[in-house]
């Protein structure tokens, strides 16, 4: 696709006048001449001649706006970090980010999209969301200044921005759309004769979005359930059985939902993490809403034709399309005395699966690979093991569930290979995973490393784990601490520095790995960190008095002589 200015009526020697005439530069707000071309020297130009060279590149029109007419309103909404990163922060807004042009109502796009939509109130919103775009694409995809080709080749193959607009588009709007369609950005025109009952098709369609990823309205109609009484179990096991449903009993309140899984090679550590997943496939797939509780499940639904029938048919359909499994038996029972009578060797099943769990050699496991940030990130990942999980939070076992036994791809399994360094947790099979999921960005991956090849950090760390240099000591902060850290530090200035990107000294961990015995193990472990706020030392239940916290210290100069006084 080519731009032709004279198409779009604009007066490229008012602007270049314009541009001439400005006493000083922005300085902020200036993304399109940092990134894709920049327009600044060409001031040194006569103005005949700076007109004449717009006229022959409409990159270079695009960077004299963002100086000129557009600046004051892209330096009046320029996104600071503190605002920008929390739209990546939960997975639930970790969508696609799109602009509306049109005359859809805001409220129906809004129960698609959250906190991922922009609506377009003037010309220069426009610019905002190329702007955004081009931060999205340095934060996440390495984008390098001065790289429009990159710029290009990212939103063509991530599509992470797309344009809802409206026809017709005329002078300068046209020029912005078209130059967004030139750089990669997906364009699509909405139709006002659609009509209006059929919006909400259109845009699923249009932008390949899941129906059931939009808010439901279901909740204001009457509903049932069966389940979550004290009486009540849920549990996954391996014990094979017979491909199907079973139920028994009147539908009641009282309900024991047991699926038997008949693939004998899976471990039965994983089926804990299989009945979590099972809660989420439940409300993804169908209309009923399921939530989990200690040892059972609630189930309710709204449709009041709907038997137990009807229940155990919809819960086995929908597992056996999530997961890989030759054997699914799902079992409802409905009777009091019947489940009284489970309970016990129900409940002794779920105790040994969790003696085998701490049993269990991670050394003999291997890597799983997840890049479900991809969908923000598009280099993003992580390695896991079962004594470094990722640092959103998730476990091993459940990414191991993932990989192993559903139909998904941002979850797969890959071989520790040649141990390099055991105590810093580097491994060939690590290494290489990491040049191929980043491109080429990542070439070496320490596991347990702080200060030499950490592990990359997403938008989405429980915790942030860094090395104070002053004083040779690690500081963990957790997403929950609005507080500062005795340097001055607060989560947020932290993330903004690490997320998407792998910076020696800096790490996004998971509570969990803080437990593990081979937390950040070349570093010292747990007996190197120095200072932690206190909800989360208190969350892990971690009595140590020399590990200090934002009760004990509020400045350097405490947290000195906090240290001082512990090395005597």
């Amino acid at each position: 696709m080519s731009v032709r200015l004279d198409d779009y009526g604009l007066d490229l020697s008012a602007l270049a006048t314009e541009l001439l005439s400005l006493e000083e530069l922005p300085s902020s707000a200036t993304l399109i001449n940092d990134y894709l071309f920049d327009v600044r020297a060409w001031r040194e130009l006569p103005q005949p001649e700076l007109a004449e060279a717009l006229r022959g590149n409409a990159l270079a029109v695009l960077a004299a706006i963002e100086l000129t007419a557009a600046s004051a309103h892209l330096r009046r909404h320029e996104d600071e970090d503190s605002a920008w990163m929390p739209r990546f922060r939960y997975p639930y807004l970790l969508r696609r980010m799109t602009l509306s042009r049109c005359s859809m109502e805001r409220e129906m796009l809004l129960d698609f999209f959250d906190n991922s939509i922009m609506f377009c109130d003037s010309d220069w919103d426009m610019l905002r969301f190329i702007h955004r775009v081009i931060r999205w694409a340095e934060r996440f995809a390495h984008l390098q200044p001065g790289d429009p080709r990159e710029f290009t080749r990212l939103n063509l193959q991530h599509e992470f921005a797309r344009v809802i607009v409206e026809p017709p588009l005329d002078g300068l709007q046209g020029f912005i759309m078209d130059i967004m369609e030139l750089l990669g950005i997906r364009v699509v025109e909405f139709d006002p004769r659609i009509p209006e009952e059929e919006h909400r098709n259109w845009v699923r369609q249009q932008l390949e979005i899941d129906p059931r990823k939009s808010r439901s309205r279901s909740g204001k109609l009457e509903f049932h359930e069966a389940g979550g009484t004290d009486n009540s179990i849920y549990v996954v096991r391996t014990m094979g059985g017979v491909d199907g449903y079973e139920v028994r009993g009147t539908m009641g309140e009282d309900l024991a939902l047991i699926i038997d899984i008949g693939e004998s090679e899976i471990p039965a550590t994983l089926t804990m993490f299989i009945e979590e997943h099972i809660v989420n496939v439940i409300n993804r797939r169908t209309e009923i809403k399921a939530e989990l509780l200690e040892n059972s499940m609630r189930l309710r639904w709204y449709d009041s034709n709907m038997t137990a029938d009807d229940l155990g048919r919809t819960i086995h359909t929908c597992i056996k399309e999530e997961f890989v499994l030759s054997v699914v038996a799902v079992n409802m029972i409905f009777d009091p005395l019947r489940i009284s009578s489970l309970r016990g060797s129900i409940l002794g099943y779920k105790e040994q699966r969790r003696l085998e769990m701490r049993r269990r050699d991670p050394e003999k496991l291997p890597f799983i690979v997840c890049n479900a940030c991809r969908s923000y990130a598009p280099h993003a990942f992580c390695v896991v093991s079962v004594d470094r999980p990722p640092c959103c939070g998730r476990s091993y076992d459940e990414l191991a569930s993932l990989a192993q036994l559903t139909h998904g791809m941002d979850q797969s399994t890959i071989a520790r290979g040649i141990c390099i360094d055991r105590r810093k947790g580097q491994y060939m099979g690590a290494n290489k995973a990491a040049r191929r999921h980043s491109e080429g960005h990542v070439t070496h991956i320490n596991l347990h490393g702080l200060r030499e090849h950490p592990h990359p950090t997403t938008a989405i760390p429980q915790c942030i784990a860094y090395y104070m240099d002053e004083f040779d000591v690690i500081c963990i902060v957790s997403s929950d601490y609005e507080g500062r850290t005795p340097d001055g530090k607060t989560f947020g200035t932290l993330l903004e520095r690490v997320a998407g990107r792998q910076l020696p000294g800096y790490l996004g961990i998971g509570e969990d790995y803080i437990h593990s015995q081979s937390f950040l193990i070349n570093e010292g472990g747990l007996s190197r960190v120095a200072w932690m706020n206190s909800a989360l030392k208190r969350r892990l239940g971690l009595r140590l008095e020399n590990l200090a916290t934002e009760l004990e210290c509020v400045n350097l100069q405490e947290f000195r002589e906090f240290l001082a006084t512990w090395s005597k």
